[in-house]
C-alpha cells in the first residue's frame, strides 16, 4: 500500500521551487524544443520546467500544473482549484511534486524539497521487499546507492540489468547466436519442440535482442493506450530448456498473444529472459496459477522491479505504461524513475544528513502508485506525475 503523508499537503503552506522557471512551449530555445517534443510525447502539454541549478532537470507540464506553479510563486496553501481537480488523490501528488523537487513546504528551518523533505513528510522510514522479487529490488537500490554518483542515465541501465549472471566464455561458445539457442531449446527446425510450437505460435525473425513469437489463436488489444501485461519466467540458464518445454505444452490453453526469448547467451543470462504478453490482467493471473504448477520446483533467477506469483521469483509480473511516444517497459519506467532520485539523493552536501538514497528512492516510487511491498503499480499509479517524470 502506498503510505499517505503524516499531515494533510493540501493545508500546508508550499511554494513553487524558485530553481525552476516555467517556460510556454513556443517560447523555449531550439534545444528545448526538441526535448520537449522528446518528453511530450505527442500529448497536449504547456511548456517545460527550466532548472537553474545542477541537480534538478527539465519536466514538461501539462497547463493544469503550469498554473498551479505561476499561482504558487507567491508561498501559500494549495490553491482550491488544484484540491479540487486532484481530490482524495491529493496528498499524494503533492508530496510527489515536493519529492521531486517541483514543489517546495515549509517547515522547520524553512522551505524544503527532495530528499531534505522526506523526514517532514513522513513519521517512518519506507520499508518493502516481500518474497524473492521483493528482495531483489531492494538490493538493487541498495546498489544503485552504493554505485555514487553516476548519470541517471547510466545508473537506470545499471538497476534494469541488476541479477543478470555472468557472461562466461563457456555459455558465450555454447550460445553465440539464435540458431544455437533455437537448437539447444529443441525449438529449432527437427528439435522436438518444434512441431507443437509452430502449432500455437508464429515465429518472427530475430530483433533488438529477442526472439520472439506471435499467437496464431489470439490478438493484442487494439485499442489506443491500452495497458500491456507482462509476465516475466526467469529460470536460471541451466533450466531454461526444461521451462522452455512446460511453456510449450501449457501455452495453447493461455492467452498470451507473444511471447519471446534472448536470442543469445547474453540474452539469456539477463533474469528476464523469457517474457509472454498478455491483453487482461486477468488472462495472466490464469496463466500464472497454471504455469506455478506446471513448472514447480525449477531454480529460479528472479526479475527485480517486478511483482512475485511464485516466492521464488521464477515467475513475477509487471504491467507497461499507456505508451506516449516513449515505449517504456515497466521495469524501465521504475529503474529510471528510481535512478533520477538515488542521483538527486546522493548530488546532496555530505553533512546533509537525512533519508538514505535508496530509501529515498523507494519513498519515491511508493508516493508515484508503486506498492512496493509486491512490486505492483496501485489504484494511484500512472506512467507519470509529472511527464518526463
Amino acid at each position: 500500500m502506498t503510505p499517505a503523508p503524516t499531515e494533510p499537503l493540501a493545508a500546508a503552506r508550499l511554494r513553487t521551487n524558485p530553481a525552476y522557471e516555467v517556460v510556454v512551449a513556443d517560447r523555449l530555445t531550439g534545444d528545448e524544443a526538441d526535448l520537449f517534443r522528446s518528453l511530450a510525447g505527442g500529448g497536449d502539454l504547456f511548456g517545460l520546467l527550466r532548472p537553474d541549478r545542477a541537480g534538478l532537470s527539465y519536466k514538461a507540464v501539462d497547463a493544469e500544473t503550469a498554473l498551479l506553479l505561476f499561482t504558487l510563486a507567491t508561498p501559500g496553501p494549495l490553491p482550491s482549484f488544484a484540491r479540487a481537480k486532484l481530490g482524495p488523490d491529493c496528498d499524494r501528488v503533492v508530496a510527489d511534486l515536493v519529492l521531486s523537487g517541483v514543489l517546495e513546504v515549509e517547515g522547520e528551518g524553512g522551505f524544503r524539497s527532495g530528499p531534505d523533505a522526506e523526514p517532514a513528510l513522513f513519521a517512518r522510514p519506507a520499508t518493502a521487499g516481500r518474497g524473492r522479487t521483493g528482495q531483489l529490488s531492494l538490493a538493487a537500490l541498495r546498489y544503485g546507492q552504493r554505485l555514487g554518483a553516476l548519470e541517471p542515465s547510466e545508473l537506470a541501465s545499471r538497476l534494469y540489468a541488476f541479477n543478470r549472471a555472468p557472461l562466461t566464455p563457456a555459455w558465450q561458445r555454447r550460445l553465440p547466436g539464435p540458431d544455437a539457442v533455437l537448437d539447444h531449446l529443441g525449438l529449432g527446425p527437427g528439435g522436438r519442440l518444434q512441431p507443437r510450437l509452430t502449432a500455437a505460435w508464429a515465429a518472427h525473425g530475430p530483433d533488438r535482442g529477442w526472439l520472439s513469437w506471435s499467437s496464431r489463436a489470439v490478438r493484442a488489444a487494439a485499442e489506443p493506450g491500452a495497458l500491456t501485461y507482462k509476465l516475466y519466467l526467469s529460470p536460471t540458464l541451466e533450466a531454461l530448456p526444461e521451462l522452455v518445454e512446460a511453456w510449450v505444452a501449457a501455452s495453447p490453453r493461455l492467452r498470451a498473444f507473444s511471447f519471446k526469448l534472448g536470442l543469445d547467451a547474453a540474452g539469456l543470462l539477463r533474469p528476464d529472459k523469457c517474457v509472454a504478453y498478455f491483453a487482461t490482467l486477468d488472462d495472466l493471473a490464469r496463466a500464472g496459477d497454471v504455469l506455478s504448477a506446471a513448472m514447480q520446483g525449477l531454480p529460479a533467477q528472479g526479475v527485480p522491479f517486478t511483482a512475485g506469483i511464485t516466492a521464488d521469483g521464477l515467475l513475477s509480473w509487471g504491467v507497461d505504461p499507456p505508451r506516449r511516444g516513449t515505449g517504456r517497459s515497466w521495469r524501465l519506467w521504475v529503474a529510471e524513475h528510481a535512478a533520477r532520485s538515488l542521483a538527486a539523493a546522493a548530488a546532496r552536501p555530505a553533512a546533509a544528513g537525512g533519508t538514505e538514497p535508496w530509501l529515498f528512492a523507494l519513498r519515491r516510487l511508493q508516493v508515484a502508485g508503486v506498492d512496493t511491498d509486491t512490486w505492483q503499480p496501485t489504484g494511484a499509479w500512472r506512467a507519470d506525475v509529472l511527464e518526463g517524470e
